[in-house]
């Protein structure tokens, strides 16, 4: 393992780690962590690269500036925050852009683009809007649904509307940066204007606006009790992601794991499994 210092596509310093197989090859996964994570204490990857391993297949595991709660970053033009309380999600495309361009240096030719929940979401949102040529795979593990419809609709709608309306206030008096304590879609500390920006009217990034935008093979995994249940973000999102696919004419592997949960608990590999075995991957 070969710990990596890169710079996203605007500049903003960024850190991860490069695994490399045990034969050369051109081949790589940069896989990007969920939401206040981090490339060094993600427990899916103890099982993911021993398969990438058999496969010939580098790992590049990285932090985009929304690791961790909060965090401090290098940029061009001096110190920002970053972390998840303070991200706004799509400058991911920076961050990715990044890592990508690095891997293209060290000799990469064919890379897959892999995430967890809002990371898998990231790495769908960023091909959509800015495809990379050298990406010719995405395996997407549980991306959720942040969409403000489903949530101003589902069990919690009070809860949330009264958090959205709260955010918004703050937002219109100048006041964006106030920290807010949130509890839905999950317990969160996070900015009012970073809790517009990702879950508020605008649908910025409701996975099926721009998931139909995607124009390389794409795997779409699942815990089973995450789509059981009645989850906003999770509740039945694989049937209606086979849904789009069909109507959008896309050749997606969508798999749902038995037993597991957003987490994966227990059930490691039988991902890595679905994953080793995906067809398109493996041509």
């Amino acid at each position: 393992m070969e710990l990596i210092t890169f710079s996203a596509a605007d500049g903003v310093e960024l850190h991860g780690a490069l695994h490399a197989a045990g034969s050369p090859t051109d081949q790589a996964v940069v896989f990007l962590h969920g939401a206040g994570s981090n490339f060094y204490s993600y427990s899916l990857l103890k099982n993911l690269w021993p398969m990438l391993e058999r496969m010939a297949v580098n790992l590049f595991s990285i932090n985009t500036r929304g690791h961790d709660l909060a965090c401090t970053l290098r940029a061009p033009h001096g110190a920002r925050r970053g972390g998840a309380a303070f991200e706004t999600v799509d400058e991911c495309r920076h961050d990715i852009r990044g890592a990508i361009e690095w891997l293209l240096a060290r000799g990469h030719r064919r890379i897959t683009l892999a995430g967890h929940s809002l990371g898998a979401l990231k790495a769908i949102y960023s091909q959509s809007l800015d495809r990379h040529e050298a990406v010719s795979h995405i395996i997407a593990v549980s991306p959720p649904l942040l969409s403000y419809a489903a949530f101003a609709g589902g069990p919690r709608r009070r809860d949330f509307l009264s958090m959205m309306s709260r955010a918004e206030q703050l937002l219109a008096a100048g006041e964006g940066d106030h920290l807010l304590n949130v509890t839905i879609p999950l317990p969160l500390l996070i900015t009012a204007a970073g809790y517009v920006d990702k879950y508020g009217p605008a649908e910025r990034y409701d996975l099926l606006r721009f998931a139909a935008n995607v124009t390389q093979p794409m795997q779409i995994l699942f815990g089973e009790r995450e789509v059981a249940s009645n989850s906003e973000a999770f509740g039945g999102l694989d049937q209606t992601l086979r849904e789009l696919a069909n109507s959008e004419g896309r050749n997606w592997d969508i798999r749902v794991i038995p037993n597991a949960d957003h987490f994966y608990s227990g059930c490691t590999d039988a991902l890595a499994r679905e994953i080793e075995h995906w067809p398109a991957w493996r041509s």
